[in-house]
């Protein structure tokens, strides 16, 4: 574990402008605190934070990053009450590395995933990379569950490391298109350290969106009303607004065109999945040591069908008379 403390604090509002005075008062939390419009950050070298994340985050921001150089990772969103549904985010909050819990303000939920991994211990910056996370609260917003599903990937593979799990839990719910992630997602990814493998082995169990594709046709089928109050919701900014309107769309289109039923596939234990992904690690392994030895015979063909040339720059090598062109020469002339 790093001896020197690196700590990298963000805090972003999406919705609104921050006032003049937040900017003032943010730029106290720390001697090099920038603020923006937007946001602040800083980093932590001495001491602890001795701000209030949640105060701060009631205090109008919507999303805020963490990492330490120790391998500490954590994202935190601020949702509106009734945006997202409580009881479907419970399956996939795991000890304290998920949480979801009331904010400050009374009138938000926060989602906590919050994350000590060791094996992330490195020298990276957290500069630049809430960036290409911001669009994961828009999706949750609008009932898209792959980042929590993959956090709970991350909490349930550490879990296991520390014997913190029963093996045989299982897991929550999940989400269609695990394995066409997003750029904000595969961002996600590797912000937390999630293993490949083991989102292959997730992913297998990960159908496809079976939402209708043209469900714009069935903007006509609503009541000029009910159009009427989408557009004003859309005027309020409401969060999760698509999310509705395509469930409403969706619910028209049924109607008329019934989907077939799909069989579910039945949820897997933390062992199997641990367990899954070390298949597919070996079949992985296995594919590209043959993939290397393919490449291998390939050069090597091609090497000898132009072998009076490689000769001719084995000499051409030998005689520059300096190391490097020496340490050329010998691997062609090895091949």
């Amino acid at each position: 574990m790093p001896a020197y403390q690196y700590e990298y604090y963000e805090f972003r509002a999406i919705d609104r402008p921050l006032t003049d005075e937040q900017r003032t008062r943010l730029g106290l939390l720390a001697k090099n605190a920038v603020t923006t419009s937007r946001g602040v950050s800083f980093v932590q070298t001495y001491g602890p934070f001795r701000g209030d994340v949640d105060a701060l985050m009631a205090g109008g921001f919507d999303l805020m990053l963490y990492m330490a150089n120790r391998g500490a990772r954590r994202l935190l969103f601020r949702m509106p009450q009734g945006s997202i549904d409580r009881a479907e985010v419970a399956p996939y909050c795991l000890g304290g590395r998920i949480t979801a819990r009331e904010c400050p303000d009374g009138e938000s939920l926060l989602l906590d995933l919050h994350f000590e991994d060791e094996q992330l211990a490195s020298w990276d910056e957290g500069e630049g990379r809430l960036d290409g996370l911001v669009s994961l609260q828009r999706d949750l917003l609008d009932g898209d569950h792959r980042a929590l599903y993959l956090a709970w990937l991350k909490a349930a593979s550490l879990a296991c490391e520390g014997k913190e799990v029963d093996p045989d839990s299982l897991e929550p719910p999940v989400p269609a298109d695990l394995g066409e992630l997003s750029s904000a997602l595969k961002n996600l990814v590797g912000f937390i350290g999630i293993d490949k493998d083991l989102l292959a082995a997730a992913a297998e169990a990960s159908g496809s969106s079976v939402l209708p594709r043209d469900l714009e046709k069935w903007v006509e089928q609503l009541q000029l009303s009910e159009q009427q109050n989408f557009l004003k919701r859309l005027c309020q900014g409401e969060k999760g607004l698509a999310s509705s309107l395509q469930e409403r769309l969706s619910q028209l289109a049924e109607a008329e065109q019934p989907r077939p039923a799909t069989s579910g596939t039945a949820a897997r234990t933390v062992q199997a999945l641990i367990a899954l992904s070390v298949s597919h690690r070996e079949k992985r392994l296995q594919a590209e040591r043959e993939q290397a030895e393919a490449n291998r015979r390939q050069e090597l063909n091609e090497l000898a069908v132009q072998e009076h040339v490689a000769w001719q720059e084995v000499v051409a090598l030998i005689e520059q008379k300096n190391a490097s062109c020496y340490d050329k020469a010998v691997i062609m002339l090895r091949d």
